[in-house]
């Protein structure tokens, strides 16, 4: 084989050289270009930006389009709440005392209404000014109605307080809060509290009727088809009205059904007596002795209702869920985020919706996580109005 000259060896070398300068700066010109941020695209950290912040790239979100891998859960299964209008609140100042009454309003917007809701707050200075009355056992009653029928045919606002006027618990530690769907009805309510008030520490009433479920009538409020709409309606407005009125030093809630019409007068002071956290005494449907059970929400075990139980020898027993007739709380268990639940809670999972526990029925769900027991009294029955 022929021998290659010196030159030719030369000649390899100079190549080679030169090829592996060549590399070297591509190299170096690939990795500066590709590490730097503006190359790559990266976000800086908050330290590094010395500018102005703009109006809109901290704040703004993705548009709808912008999102190109998995949709989500919620988004498309749940609904969306129609827009508010006008300002969100509008407040009224406080009226000067006349005869120890303090009245205030305020205004707010509602989804999808042009009209305002309104809440309307009488304070009787004079009781809650004496803070030995106030910090003796403070109760609060909660009333969310529609409008006139709701009371049951023949009643009013005027039976109403005649009933709770009954009570043992002193009408000095007890507060009032009321919450309508129709204007009508509130102005009736609020003319009668103004002669109700100097009996009372507190009253509150608003007018909302946003939230009200499409279709939906006393008539044919109990249809299967439309529980869902209506529980999930009285949830948000049972919410709704508790998140309003209860003040830091209230220390007991009593719901009540505006057409539970008969109550003994001693029952509330027995309740609170026996110190149990969430209580509901039996229903009972139209006037004493009917035995015809009602709110077949209250329940223990595989659905017996308090009917069905033998009762022990203090009166009390267990409960899985309550219902709304007649509902004591202990008012801390409500504060510390024991509400009522606005969907089925039971069997919910991220893509589909529960097949149990809305509205009261989810109330001893959320409250036996938190260490706190429900309790129901068979043998002290509440009755509810036929109609």
């Amino acid at each position: 084989m022929e021998a290659r000259s010196p030159w030719f060896h030369s000649r390899a070398a100079l190549v080679l050289a030169l090829v592996l300068i060549m590399g070297l700066l591509i190299i170096h010109v690939l990795f500066v270009d590709i590490s730097s941020p503006k190359r790559l695209g990266s976000v800086r950290h908050e330290s590094d930006y010395q500018g102005e912040r703009g109006h809109l790239h901290d704040r703004t979100v993705p548009h709808e389009s912008d999102y190109q891998g998995e949709r989500g859960h919620l988004h498309d299964r749940t609904v969306s709440n129609l827009p508010l209008h006008g300002p969100s609140i509008e407040l009224h100042a406080p009226t000067d005392p006349q005869d120890g009454i303090v009245t205030s309003t305020e205004l707010f917007a509602q989804h999808g209404k042009t009209d305002r809701g309104m809440h309307l707050r009488m304070k009787n200075v004079d009781i809650l000014g004496n803070l030995t009355a106030r910090a003796q056992d403070p109760l609060l009653v909660l009333v969310v109605l529609n409008d006139h029928e709701s009371w049951g045919a023949g009643r009013s606002i005027v039976d109403f307080f005649a009933m709770i006027g009954e009570f043992t618990h002193p009408q000095n530690q007890t507060s009032v809060a009321i919450l309508t769907s129709d204007a009508t009805e509130f102005d009736a309510i609020h003319a009668h509290m103004q002669h109700e008030i100097h009996r009372f520490a507190q009253f509150n009433l608003i007018l909302r009727h946003d939230f009200a479920a499409a279709g939906l009538t006393r008539g044919n409020r109990k249809a299967d088809e439309l529980q869902a709409a209506r529980r999930r309606m009285l949830a948000r407005y049972r919410n709704y009205l508790l998140l309003s009125t209860l003040e830091t030093w209230h220390e007991h809630v009593l719901w009540l059904d505006s057409d539970v019409h008969v109550v003994a007068p001693t029952l509330v002071t027995k309740i609170i007596k026996a110190d149990r956290d969430i209580v509901q005494p039996i229903c009972f449907w139209g006037d004493p002795p009917s035995t015809h059970e009602y709110d077949y929400n209250a329940w223990v075990g595989g659905r017996q209702h308090m009917g069905g139980l033998s009762t022990p020898p203090d009166g009390f027993v267990r409960l899985d869920s309550v219902g709304g007739t007649f509902l004591y709380v202990k008012a801390d268990i409500h504060r510390q985020g024991v509400r009522f639940p606005h969907f089925y809670t039971i069997g919910a999972d991220w893509d589909k919706d529960g097949t149990d526990g809305i509205e009261t029925e989810g109330l001893c769900y959320e409250a036996h996580f938190l260490g706190y027991r429900c309790w129901g009294m068979p043998n002290d029955p509440v009755y509810h109005v036929s109609d």
